[in-house]
């Protein structure tokens, strides 16, 4: 299964409201059409296989986006670049900060997103 045949793909965890809250506003608000890619997927484990991503990296958002795999901040601003003017300014604000600077903070957010956000969702299955 490779990126090519699927078209874009953001791959996460799925299992935190902050995570879900992000893949709904992307799907609402993206001129981009991504396919998403939770934990749950049947596929997940294939492409993370595919592009040695350890499985047990779950605080991490990844982007499969022409061929091109990227990763935390560089992969949540990529992805907002695409939508409209909030994220497209939200991907502005990120893109001003060095990449080491953005994935500390990244790292800092996603490690602790579970106690940011106490409630779990996951989003509808199609």
């Amino acid at each position: 299964m490779s990126g090519e045949q699927l078209g874009d793909i953001i791959l996460y965890d799925g299992n935190c409201l902050m995570c879900n809250n992000f893949i709904t506003f992307v799907l609402n608000h993206s001129s981009k059409i991504y396919r998403v890619v939770d934990q749950n997927d049947k596929n997940f484990v294939t492409i993370c296989e595919e592009w040695n991503i350890k499985l047990n990296n779950s605080e991490t958002i990844y982007l499969l986006e022409n061929s091109v795999m990227f990763d935390r901040s560089t992969a949540i601003y990529r992805i907002l670049r695409n939508t409209n003017f909030s994220g497209k300014l939200m991907a502005t604000l990120i893109k001003i900060f060095p990449k080491k600077l953005r994935d500390y903070f990244y790292v800092i957010v996603s490690v602790n997103r579970q106690f940011i956000n106490k409630r779990y969702c996951k989003l509808p299955r199609k």
